[in-house]
């Protein structure tokens, strides 16, 4: 499974008046993934996937300062821009895919700096609802 099955899967519950952007293949290291543009807000989302469960105590998601971005991690890049778009009230997040086609929604800088484990007993949730947090940020005022 890849990266833009994920935000794929994502998008197709998404009205199709939401403006969503892919942000890949821009000259800017760092730059999110996706950026989302409703009425009631806007949203940058950075997309991990990995591909099968890890066989050994590897970590799901952690920063790394080097070069090299090992499936599932985050640049020092990215973690610098999700956390200047945090700091400025902005909605920013990490969407991790799991192997068994679920997510979880890292939407804070404590989440993104987290290191955790992957098993196949984490408590994902689908691409639907994924998507329906998505409109609680960008389409849903309150």
């Amino acid at each position: 499974m890849r990266e833009s099955d994920l935000y794929r899967g994502v998008d197709q519950f998404l009205p199709p008046g939401l403006h969503r952007q892919s942000m890949t293949g821009t000259v800017f290291n760092g730059t999110l993934d996706r950026y989302y543009d409703g009425p009631a807000g806007d949203a940058w989302v950075e997309y991990k996937q990995i591909a099968a469960w890890p066989r050994d105590k590897t970590f799901c998601v952690m920063p790394l300062s080097k070069k090299e971005q090992p499936r599932g991690h985050l640049t020092d890049k990215q973690l610098r821009w999700l956390e200047r778009r945090w700091g400025f009230g902005r909605n920013a997040a990490v969407v991790f895919g799991l192997p068994d086609k679920t997510a979880m929604i890292l939407d804070t800088p404590d989440l993104w700096r987290q290191h955790f484990h992957c098993t196949p007993t984490m408590n994902g949730v689908t691409r639907e609802e994924v998507a329906k947090w998505l409109m609680s940020k960008v389409w849903i005022k309150s």
